[in-house]
């Protein structure tokens, strides 16, 4: 276990964030992580905790007493918002609203001619980079370091201007299907519209064609996603008790600041937890391009990796102990939303690493990336998954909901209209994603339903490897307010 205590401090003057949401959301997700890989830890799990998160917060929106206060726990909403009668919304709803808004970002007219800019800057970077090389190749390290130098002050200009461009699609969409034996509160309603990103309130029919309703819900999800998650609802989930089906959309589609060349893309062994070994597509770069790099030991302390070394430094006493482990960031086009790969030094390290995570870890670390020269070696791989929730949510304290004898929701309908007790009967998660030499593509959808009950003294440059070739955890991150969109764990490829 990493000493909490002795991890790095979140770096001063970092950027405003929807603070209550996002601490929420971020500890939340790894909270289900250990769910999901307590019974699986040989398996891969990939999901969208924000997902998760929007769905059953807009359930939560309908409940009242230890039933709400039990959901808001479980999210791991601050406990400064509970009170009597639940908790203070107001704050999640400001929270939702704002990373909504963040999420419709469209084009502006400079984007054109910052594109081009960046696209002048990137062949700069790459003729720095090729010098930088063929210097070091003649051991002429004075000018290796200045061609490494500009290198850096072109990888700085490239991300300072790519902040002001979107070239990633991140669509989120969250829909309510009301039975129309529901008598909807118009607050309820009001509330989720404003505060949601609502796509919309559709009437259903779940009492006389719940098979029907559940293939409309189906098709809006597969409709949001680009047809990446398909038929999340099965056959027989819903009947005729269902009157209330909250669903969440969320896809992602980004190209990497600087992709990968394909030409360079190899098969090599991968190394699962348990020594297994099977083979790999890995992607490779080399360079500022690569992203952001940091190393840490196993209780925390940032690792300082050396920039500069005397001849005859042997290679491992540029990394951390073999506890530690390794941190990159390598950001989409836009420089808004990023990957964060956190790979274990030991081959077998990746479980106590993704138990010993917590929210403030993965913001310290983040905090402590810089952008360096690094050679990265990561698979090309494609991971699927499909959760029911019940189980893992109940295990966070979320029992109440589920039951149906004990459950309110009657913050759902209108006051005086509940002619019968409303508990949550199901929760599916389903999500995919693609990472490849160009970037990623991912989606996830979550359903709640409502039912009825790193010789001579010389200097030279020091480039860390960052090598997954073996088990390893990825989050796609919103880089400025640290919201974790995707989180997903990599055992086998």
């Amino acid at each position: 276990m990493y000493a909490q205590s002795q991890w790095p401090a979140v770096a001063a003057g970092a950027a405003p964030v929807p603070e209550s949401l996002v601490s929420a959301n971020n500890t939340f997700a790894l909270a289900l992580l250990r769910e999901f890989n307590a019974p699986a830890p040989d398996q891969n799990h990939f999901f969208s905790p924000f997902s998760i998160e929007s769905a059953l917060s807009i359930a939560l929106e309908g409940a009242r007493g230890k039933t709400a206060a039990e959901m808001g726990q479980a999210l791991n909403y601050p406990t400064r918002l509970q009170n009597a009668e639940g908790w203070d919304m107001n704050a999640i709803r400001s929270d939702f609203k704002s990373m909504q808004a963040r999420f419709q970002s469209e084009d502006t007219p400079q984007a054109k001619q910052l594109r081009a800019e960046v696209a002048h800057l990137r062949e700069q970077l790459v003729r720095a980079n090729k010098a930088s090389q063929a210097a070091l190749g003649q051991q002429d390290f004075p000018l290796a370091q200045k061609s490494s130098r500009e290198a850096s002050q072109i990888a700085d200009k490239i991300n300072n201007l790519a902040k002001q461009v979107d070239q990633y699609e991140l669509r989120n969409a969250n829909s309510l299907w009301v039975d129309q034996a529901l008598p909807l509160a118009s607050q309820y309603r009001k509330l989720i519209e404003q505060n949601y990103g609502s796509a919309g309130v559709f009437a259903c029919d779940f009492q006389h064609q719940a098979e029907k309703e559940s293939l409309r819900i189906n098709e809006w999800v597969s409709e949001q996603t680009r047809e990446k998650i398909k038929d999340i609802i099965p056959k027989g989930a819903l009947d005729a008790l269902t009157r209330l089906v909250i669903a969440n959309a969320i896809y992602f589609k980004g190209t990497w600041s600087h992709p990968f060349d394909e030409s360079l893309t190899k098969p090599m062994p991968f190394t699962k937890s348990n020594g297994q070994q099977t083979t790999a597509n890995m992607m490779q770069a080399h360079g500022f391009e690569a992203g952001k790099y940091a190393a840490f030991e196993a209780d925390g302390r940032l690792f300082t990796t050396p920039k500069m070394v005397d001849e005859g430094f042997a290679e491992q006493q540029g990394y951390p102990s073999p506890q530690g482990f390794q941190a990159m960031e390598l950001p989409y086009n836009g420089d808004q939303i990023s990957m964060m790969v956190l790979l274990p030094r030991q081959v077998s390290g990746l479980q106590s690493l993704a138990e010993s995570l917590t929210a403030e870890k993965l913001s310290a670390v983040a905090s402590h990336l810089e952008q360096r020269d690094v050679h990265l070696l990561m698979p090309r791989f494609k991971l699927e998954s499909s959760y029911g929730l019940n189980d893992p949510l109940k295990h966070l304290g979320m029992r109440q909901a589920f039951n149906a004898g004990g459950a309110d929701f009657s913050g759902l309908v209108e006051s005086g209209k509940l002619a019968e007790p409303l508990y949550i009967s199901l929760v599916l998660h389903k999500a995919f994603v693609e990472v490849n030499e160009k970037g990623t593509e991912a989606a996830a959808a979550t359903i709640v339903a409502v039912a009825a009950r790193a010789a001579p003294i010389r200097q030279q440059p020091f480039v860390p490897t960052f090598r997954a070739d073996h088990p390893f955890l990825f989050v796609i991150r919103d880089k400025a307010t640290g919201l974790v969109l995707f989180l997903g764990k990599v055992e086998s490829v």
